[in-house]
């Protein structure tokens, strides 16, 4: 069985803690990406490896990580068995001695289909199978009661108070927290977007009422140390954080080892690379950024000057109508933009490639990651087994490829520090999607400051996102403070 780093067991230590404590059996692990959170949480697991009864644990993963939680349990925990449950009708609670892995997507799917039926509109087929099971998955963690451990890796993508997967995620944890379960939530993002998104993830995994949390205040502590006020339902805030988040959450809720404690990670250095769009795709773009703009009665040409002159509540406004017009139309633009900086994107990594650099492509769409495929090198893509992503991983750390490519489905799990060049074809509103890319490279275990290009579209539309992106991560770099 591999062996714990010293910071490693401190962290078991502090998970296993939380058995002893009736007030804080929800806890956030948040170390940095790279310094084994899967292997703690493995670790400090009940059982008889300490000489305890079996527990039933449920981990909520992402598809992408599934087949990783498989294998740490079976390298470090022989005394537990592993399960990863992929149909959505086949949803379960684990039994003793087991560790049931599941995806959010799935619960939240299933989720969906139980509240439908529940209000009259009766489902069939699989929307039927997937609610009873997910009534079996929630009432199999009940009765298990304290001997339940619920693992939510990934954490930052519970957020939102409306968003499906997060209620489904929050329904199950919030009750058999209150049962006397065990909830542990795993990221290095815990700030994925602001104040209320990281309010939610608290909230969904149960720990809400904690006494150390928000400085026992509760939301009223958290409103204060946001700089937010409340206003007929809707949250504003002004400014930065007033404290880092560890502090706000008290040591006994959060454990974030922050770079100080070990070794730097050699900060990356960031350029911008722009794009020019044919004249049919700029007059689309002009029309999708045009409607967003007119329903909040913004001009349009604003949007293109300098941040300062825009402001971050316009930006943030302008950014949610955007993320609101049709999804259809803006699906199809986004992947367009992205197929037309598809060769810029290959020239870039072409010359660098050539230069002697181990270079990464990552792309929320297809279009740049196949034509680095058609160029003989892996990739990281949707639909791959856990085997062939291991095989394109293995390739590229190893020195047999000089590039690799990935879309969301390599964002997670898997560790590419060989690269010193980050392609960022193109990315999302999301900030904390944007950190778990980078974080492939940049991370523990990096040696060399990682040189990240930003392939940008010439664009207000782009622009906007930028500044947005920029807004969301000033409030990651205050609220964690020396952290990232």
């Amino acid at each position: 069985m591999p062996e714990l780093r010293p910071y490693q067991a401190a962290g078991v230590e502090w998970l296993r803690s939380s058995f002893s404590d009736p007030h804080a059996r929800v806890r956030l692990l948040c170390d940095e990406m790279g310094l084994g959170k899967t292997p703690q949480a493995v670790m400090a697991l009940p059982g008889q490896l300490w000489g305890e009864v079996d527990p039933g644990v449920l981990v909520v993963a992402p598809v992408g990580v599934q087949a990783v939680w498989r294998r740490h349990v079976q390298e470090w925990r022989p005394d537990l068995r592993a399960t990863i449950v992929g149909a959505t009708a086949d949803l379960r609670a684990p039994t003793l001695g087991e560790v049931l892995i599941v995806s959010p997507d799935a619960l939240g799917w299933a989720t969906g289909a139980a509240d439908r039926k529940k209000r009259g509109r009766v489902a069939l087929g699989a929307h039927d199978a997937a609610a009873a099971a997910v009534g079996r998955l929630r009432a199999g963690v009940l009765a298990l009661g304290p001997r339940t451990v619920i693992l939510v890796d990934e954490a930052h993508r519970i957020k939102g108070a409306t968003a499906q997967r997060a209620r489904a995620v929050g329904a199950v944890c919030k009750t058999a927290s209150a049962r006397g379960a065990t909830v542990w939530g795993i990221t290095a993002t815990p700030t994925p977007r602001d104040a209320a998104d990281l309010w939610c993830l608290v909230d969904h995994l149960g720990a809400s009422a904690h006494p150390a949390a928000w400085r026992g205040q509760g939301i009223v502590g958290w409103a204060k140390w946001s700089r937010g006020v409340c206003a007929k339902g809707v949250w504003k805030f002004w400014g930065e954080p007033l404290s880092p988040i560890s502090e706000a959450l008290g040591g006994l809720f959060m454990r974030r080892l922050v770079a100080d404690h070990l070794e730097e990670i050699p900060p990356p250095t960031h350029a911008i690379h722009l794009v020019h769009l044919a004249d049919e795709l700029r007059a689309e773009a002009d029309a999708v950024l045009g409607d967003a703009c007119r329903s909040l009665g913004v001009d349009p040409r604003r949007v293109a000057r300098d941040a300062s002159d825009v402001g971050d509540e316009a930006d943030e406004a302008l950014a949610k109508a955007t993320e609101h017009l049709d999804r259809g139309k803006m699906a199809a633009l986004s992947a367009k933009i992205s197929a037309a900086k598809a060769s810029t994107v290959l020239d870039i990594m072409r010359q660098h490639v050539d230069a002697g650099h181990a270079v990464i492509v990552y792309s929320e769409h297809r279009a740049p990651i196949d034509a680095v495929a058609q160029l003989g090198y892996p990739v990281i893509v949707g639909g791959m087994t856990a085997a062939a992503t291991k095989a394109a991983v293995s390739k590229f750390q190893e020195g047999e490829a000089m590039a690799i490519g990935f879309t969301a489905a390599g964002r997670e799990g898997v560790t590419l520090t060989r690269a010193s060049v980050f392609i960022e074809a193109d990315t999302g509103w999301s900030a904390d999607d944007r950190n778990q890319a980078l974080g492939r490279a940049v991370r523990f275990g990096q040696e060399k400051s990682v040189t990240v290009i930003h392939v940008v579209a010439a664009h207000p539309l782009e622009a906007l996102k930028m500044r947005v992106l920029r807004r969301k991560r000033r409030f990651n770099l205050t609220a964690l403070g020396s952290s990232m």
